[in-house]
Formats: C-alpha cells, structure tokens, sequence
C-alpha cells in the first residue's frame, strides 16, 4: 500500500529519479521497522494482559500503520517540492 502510494505521488513531482527511488527505499525500511515493532507490541501484549489485548490491536493496527505511512510520506514530499507551486507561493 505504502508503494502504490509514494509512486503514484511522488513521481509527479519534480526531483532527481535517484532521490525519489531512495526515499521510497528508505520508506520500505521504516515500514520494515514499524511493522516488526507493532508485532513485537502485539507478543508482549498478548503475554501480558491476555488474548482481550488482541481485540484492541486489531482495531489500533490499522490506525497506527496509517500514522508511520502518512507522516512519512508528508516528510518525503516536503522533500521533493514542485517548482510551479513554490513560483505562486512567491507572488502572492
């Protein structure tokens, strides 16, 4: 999901292919991470408080791949400015 979403973003703005294709990879990673931390969340909560703890990790799994996702790709594409909108920024 978090590919489909960069590439269908990010290409439309102006940048070098090497930057754009590093910031994806760089996404991948972070993704990598977070996702192995949720799980890790989700074992240590199980142990901890019981098979209830499921309940709430499949409701919050979803919000909490939305916070890395979004917040990333807000990050990448303050990176990656288009110059046509920055030109009317500058006149107004």
């Amino acid at each position: 999901m978090f590919n489909f979403l960069f590439v269908s973003l990010a290409f439309q703005l102006t940048g070098k292919l090497s930057v754009k294709f590093g910031l994806l990879a760089l996404g991948n990673v972070v993704g990598l991470f977070c996702n192995s931390v949720f799980y890790s969340l989700n074992i240590v909560g199980v142990d901890y408080f019981g098979e209830v703890f499921r309940v709430f990790y499949v409701i919050s799994y979803p919000l909490l791949n939305m916070m890395w996702i979004v917040t990333f790709w807000s990050l990448s594409l303050a990176i990656l400015p288009n110059p046509q909108n920055m030109k009317m920024e500058v006149e107004s």
